[in-house]
């Protein structure tokens, strides 16, 4: 419950930040870096996470970072400048990453590695299925009441989960609620081929996807006639990733993480091809090049996320906090080093992708 709401929640503030950053006085630049800094804030809280965890206890950890989150988000509400609202929407990042954390750790150690997985793949599944009706919810409520009441209308969800699962907490009793201290450090985890594999697996596939996600609304704003046009593809895209999601979900009984990772790879493949064609006859076949790409998510990310985490379970705290940090620090800077590359749409999506499968195969190799 928690993964969803929070997921639905981040993904559906993206229409308010014009309205948030004019309302404080903010530059679209300005904004953007303090954008930028909270996903280093969220890497770096990954690795903080950890002792704080073990202190708190997993279950009252995710509980009570969702309230905190919620807190955070009414903060933003009632900010006076400019100041306020960076420290608040700044918070909101380090609290969620503790609850994120938390959240992983304690899927895993309630599930077996198979329900893990399918866990991971429907409920990613159904957050992008309904992301792709969230902008236009948002903005209605938004346009009727203003960017604050849609904030507290996306955050409310996330302040009851907390709640209940606090309340939950309370009755099953503290012997439930525990983290077991972790035995070994982050150099042992990274030298441990059951955790590096899957983690280069994850990095690998990210500095392809987060780039071209970022890359495809400027594709299409040079190529669509209208707003509208652009919103359309960006829904088919998120329809495609949520389909592949599905599908990996339904697969995990059937197939092993490497057999579902060899049909990512294939799938980047002719995302790849697709690209190469539309060098040749035009921009809306590097379009749809893109989208494949995108759709192979499930297929490298949910095998990847879930075998990280295969390790005793005294190490999984640490292994959910570097794999968490590691995919947020490589995200960031594949995002940063291809927004400064002016160049061809089509040369830099195969370039890319040609790494990610690399690096993914390189992955297969050393799991």
């Amino acid at each position: 419950m928690r993964f969803v709401v929070v997921a639905l929640f981040f993904d559906a503030l993206v229409p308010l930040f014009p309205a948030m950053a004019q309302n404080h006085g903010m530059s679209e630049a300005v904004f953007q870096t303090l954008i930028g800094c909270c996903y280093v804030a969220f890497a770096l809280a990954q690795l903080l996470s950890v002792p704080i965890i073990h202190a708190l206890g997993l279950y009252r950890a995710a509980g009570l970072s969702c309230i905190a989150l919620g807190l955070c988000a009414g903060g933003l509400c009632m900010a006076p400048n400019g100041v306020v609202f960076a420290g608040a929407f700044l918070a909101m990042f380090l609290v969620n990453s503790v609850g994120s954390n938390a959240t992983r750790v304690a899927m895993r150690t309630a599930v077996g590695e198979s329900a893990f997985k399918r866990l991971i793949a429907w409920a990613s599944s159904a957050v992008e299925l309904k992301q792709i009706a969230m902008p236009f919810i948002v903005g209605a409520i938004a346009s009727a009441a203003g960017w604050r009441w849609a904030l507290l209308a996306l955050v409310a969800p996330i302040f009851l989960v907390g709640v209940w699962i606090e309340v939950e907490r309370t009755v099953r009793g503290d012997k439930h609620d525990v983290s077991p201290v972790d035995r070994s450090g982050w150099c042992a985890l990274l030298q441990e081929p059951r955790f590096s594999g899957p983690v280069l697996a994850m990095v690998g596939f990210q500095m392809v996807f987060a780039p071209l996600a970022v890359r495809l609304p400027f594709m299409l704003t040079g190529q669509a006639s209208s707003v509208f046009s652009v919103g359309l593809v960006l829904s088919l895209a998120n329809m495609a990733v949520a389909v592949g999601l599905a599908i990996t979900g339904w697969l995990v009984p059937r197939v092993s993480s490497r057999a579902l990772t060899k049909t990512g790879m294939v799938i980047m493949g002719l995302g790849c091809v697709l690209a190469l064609v539309g060098e040749v006859h035009g921009p809306p076949w590097t379009v749809v090049g893109v989208i494949v790409v995108l759709s192979a998510f499930g297929f490298v990310m949910v095998p990847a996320m879930a075998d990280a985490l295969n390790v005793e379970e005294a190490d999984r705290t640490s292994a959910a906090a570097l794999s968490g940090f590691l995919q947020a620090v490589c995200s960031g800077t594949a995002v940063a080093m291809t927004g400064m590359v002016i160049s061809d749409h089509g040369v830099v999506v195969v370039a890319l992708t040609l790494v990610a499968i690399a690096t993914v195969w390189i992955s297969q190799r050393t799991g």
